[in-house]
């Protein structure tokens, strides 16, 4: 069973939402995957992952020209970033999936995923959907829409 998690802008501040459960059909695979869906539009703005909740730790941004975080190590560190994410925060102009597995060989993205749309952000991976659906420690791969 796939599972996903959106994090969205709420009405006045920014918030969790929920979409967990099974994907609809349309959705099981997420968005497009293969190496063409990264680089297709541009990407303004960036995309931060941080080591720790609440925006703390070592950072690593994304702006769409890399997806694969088994090649990326934390900004001024020799540490792979990959299954090491605990916040983020997507600054920016398009949706962002972050996926449980990257296969950088095969070209996508699979596993659960969580959805942001653009200037959303969460303090805690571990703690989406009011703490039922953990997504701390378990990114590898990023796709913009």
């Amino acid at each position: 069973m796939r599972r996903i998690m959106g994090v969205a802008l709420g009405a006045v501040a920014l918030g969790v939402m929920s979409v967990m459960g099974t994907a609809p059909s349309a959705l099981a695979a997420g968005p497009s995957t293969g190496s063409a869906a990264v680089g297709t539009a541009a990407v303004e703005g960036r995309f931060w992952i941080y080591e720790w909740p609440n925006y703390t730790g070592n950072e690593k941004s994304y702006n769409g020209n890399d997806r694969y975080f088994a090649n990326d190590e934390w900004d001024g560190t020799s540490v792979s970033v990959d299954n090491l994410s605990s916040s983020a925060k997507n600054l920016t102009n398009r949706w962002a999936y972050l996926y449980q597995f990257g296969n950088s060989s095969g070209g996508s993205c699979s596993g659960d995923y969580v959805k942001f749309p653009p200037g959303s952000q969460a303090p805690d991976l571990g703690q989406l959907n009011g703490g039922t659906f953990d997504f701390n420690n378990k990114a590898s791969c990023i796709i913009f829409i």
